[in-house]
């Protein structure tokens, strides 16, 4: 019997964000329904490449200053090292022939892993749906998420 599993994506760490996606291409594989909700700096993972696209409060402009986002652009949640931290790890990646994150995220996407955005954190941090990569639903509270998992389900939190 397949069973729900919900991922709730809350930090921008690269290291926690391949993990999350290992985990939900894993479970797909043995036929669970996989989400992945992003709430607050986990929105920075699916966020594209670049400069915001609307315009903003001040507030908001220094939280995209802040959390310029993207796979490629995201730190590691221990060892940063001004860069060097996820430089070696995508270097590890690399050599050992694992996907980085934009990769795992393209599998999620061909695999079938649902992407939800909370309305709630975008709107107060500011993200548009323009500034999100492609074919994120967005929409609702932590309920919407629940509600997801409701007749009984797996939660991971990363």
């Amino acid at each position: 019997m397949a069973q729900k599993v919900g991922i709730l994506m809350m930090s921008d760490a690269l290291d926690k964000a391949v993990a999350a996606c290992c985990m939900a291409v894993t479970a797909r594989s043995m036929g669970h329904e996989v989400c992945i909700y992003f709430t607050w700096w986990g929105l920075n993972v699916i966020k594209k490449n670049g400069p915001p696209l609307k315009k903003k409060t001040l507030l908001q402009k220094m939280l995209a200053f802040m959390n310029r986002g993207g796979a490629r652009n995201l730190p590691l949640s221990k060892m940063h090292m001004l860069g060097m931290g996820p430089f070696m790890m995508n270097m590890m990646f690399k050599e050992s022939s694992m996907p980085d994150l934009p990769g795992w995220i393209k599998l999620c996407r061909e695999t079938g892993v649902k992407f939800i955005a909370c309305t709630t954190c975008t709107g107060a941090m500011g993200v548009s749906k323009e500034e999100l990569i492609s074919d994120i639903d967005i929409y609702g509270s932590p309920v919407v998420f629940l509600n997801e998992l409701r007749d009984g389900g797996i939660v991971m939190t990363f």
